[in-house]
């Protein structure tokens, strides 16, 4: 098995907000180590930054009526909570994804894995995504590779979820 190194977060520290109604309940070990933002603006911002220094797509995660975001840098785990489950319609892709309540990954340079809480619709059905990475093997061709359940996968244009 190939180990991965993580890459250590350049964003600065965030005062500690009051506990969120949700996610300590889900997460509690946790919160000590982690970066933890609370709301749609911080949310959006604090993403953009992590997913730009982490070479993904700036706009991946696409949502709304967030409650609590938290990232450990040393593990690279990040949890996202949001109000209730939702779905949005990428349009230059022109495809649809759903989101869980509380998703989870890990972030690592260029590789989102151990994805929990996304879903992509597929020939009619709703295939769970447990990682997305960037393929960059081919200069000017930089695609992004979705992976499913049971070998599934599919690569699309990282430039149509910029």
């Amino acid at each position: 098995m190939q180990e991965q190194a993580v890459v250590t977060s350049t964003l600065p520290p965030l005062p500690s907000p009051s506990p969120s109604p949700v996610a300590p309940l889900a997460f509690p070990e946790l919160r000590e180590k982690a970066i933890i933002f609370e709301g749609q603006s911080e949310f959006t911002e604090r993403t953009v930054l992590l997913f730009r220094e982490m070479g993904l797509p700036e706009n991946m995660l696409p949502l709304k009526d967030i409650v609590e975001s938290g990232f450990v840098e040393e593990t690279g785990f990040s949890w996202t909570v949001t109000r209730g489950g939702q779905r949005h319609h990428f349009a230059k892709a022109d495809r649809m994804c759903s989101y869980d309540t509380i998703i989870t990954s890990n972030i690592t340079k260029g590789r989102m894995s151990n994805i929990k809480g996304v879903k992509a619709k597929e020939l009619g059905l709703w295939v769970p995504i447990h990682e997305i990475y960037v393929d960059d093997s081919k200069p000017n061709n930089k695609k992004l590779v979705f992976k499913g359940i049971m070998g599934l996968s599919r690569s699309m244009s990282f430039h149509l979820f910029e």
